[in-house]
C-alpha cells in the first residue's frame, strides 16, 4: 500500500475563469447514424451549445456555405464524402473552424498526412465527460478569439 497513490483530481482543461466566460459555440454535427446523431446533439445541448445536425457530408458542406460555425463535429466514416474530406473543404471555406472527428476507426485519421489542420479525435464509444472535455478545449480556443473580437467591436453575432 505504501507505493500506491490515488489521484482522482483532474486538472481543468481551461482555467476556471475562462470556463465561466466560455462562449456558446455554434456546432455543426454531421453523423449518418440517427441514434448517434441524437445522442451527440443531446450531449452538446446539455453542454449549452447551439447545435445544428445533418446526416451527410454534402448537407453539411451546403450548410457551411450559408452559415458560420465555430465547430464541426463529424463522423469520419460517412457515406459518399468522408468526414475527413468534409473537414478539409470546410476549413477552406472557414479557416477559423475547429474540428472534432468521432469514429470507431479513429486510427485511420491519425496517419492521414493530407490533413493540414488541427483537430481533436473522439474514439467511439465516448462518454459525456470526454465530450465535455473536448468542448472545453475548443471553447478555450474559440473563446479567446471571440472575447478579443468583442472587445474591439468586431464580433459577429452568431
Amino acid at each position: 500500500m505504501d507505493n500506491v497513490s490515488f489521484n482522482t483530481y483532474r486538472q481543468p482543461l481551461v482555467p476556471y475563469w475562462d470556463a465561466m466566460t466560455a462562449p456558446v459555440l455554434d456546432v455543426l454535427v454531421v453523423e449518418d447514424d440517427a441514434k448517434a446523431r441524437t445522442l451527440v446533439c443531446d450531449m452538446l445541448t446539455t453542454l449549452r451549445q447551439n447545435v445544428h445536425a445533418v446526416s451527410t457530408a454534402e448537407e453539411g458542406l451546403a450548410l457551411l456555405r450559408k452559415q458560420r460555425f465555430d465547430l464541426l463535429l463529424a463522423d469520419i466514416d460517412l457515406p459518399g464524402m468522408s468526414g475527413v474530406e468534409l473537414a478539409r473543404a470546410a476549413v477552406e471555406i472557414l479557416p477559423s473552424l475547429k474540428v472534432i472527428f468521432v469514429s470507431g476507426y479513429g486510427y485511420l485519421v491519425a496517419d492521414n498526412d493530407r490533413i493540414n489542420f488541427d483537430f481533436l479525435l473522439l474514439a467511439k464509444p465516448y462518454s459525456f465527460a470526454r465530450m465535455e472535455e473536448a468542448i472545453q478545449r475548443i471553447s478555450g480556443l474559440v473563446g479567446k478569439f471571440k472575447r478579443a473580437s468583442a472587445a474591439d467591436g468586431s464580433a459577429s453575432s452568431m
